[in-house]
């Protein structure tokens, strides 16, 4: 990463030019970049994984606001996000109907919260 000094004519300069050279402020002082674009390659393998994705970001659409609710204190104690973990056991098979997904038909677990 290059170190800039006074960058493009001014005291600090932040933000991206033509989406491929980016200028930031970090604890070292400016620095630009060069971002390179990445390609985004379609295969089998990542067309099912983006379609298991959609099939459970609508599910999580579905759902009302105590379902969601309910997610969220199962998640409780991980470092998860009531969203993240529906997300994850959408993809993983374990919620069975999309039309009342509120704790499918798998075990997720159990947390206990001490006194912190």
């Amino acid at each position: 990463m290059a170190k800039v000094k006074n960058p493009l004519m001014s005291i600090s300069a932040s933000g991206s030019i033509a989406e491929n050279l980016t200028f930031s402020i970090k604890k070292t002082g400016q620095q630009v970049r060069w971002q390179r674009k990445q390609k985004d390659v379609e295969s089998y393998a990542r067309n099912v994984q983006r379609s298991a994705y959609s099939k459970a970001v609508v599910a999580w659409r579905v759902l009302d606001q105590v379902e969601k609710n309910s997610w969220k204190t199962l998640a409780g104690c991980s470092p998860l996000t009531g969203y993240n973990l529906f997300v994850r056991e959408h993809i993983a098979g374990n919620i069975t109907n999309d039309s009342f997904a509120f704790f499918g038909s798998g075990v997720l677990g159990v947390c206990i919260l001490g006194n912190t």
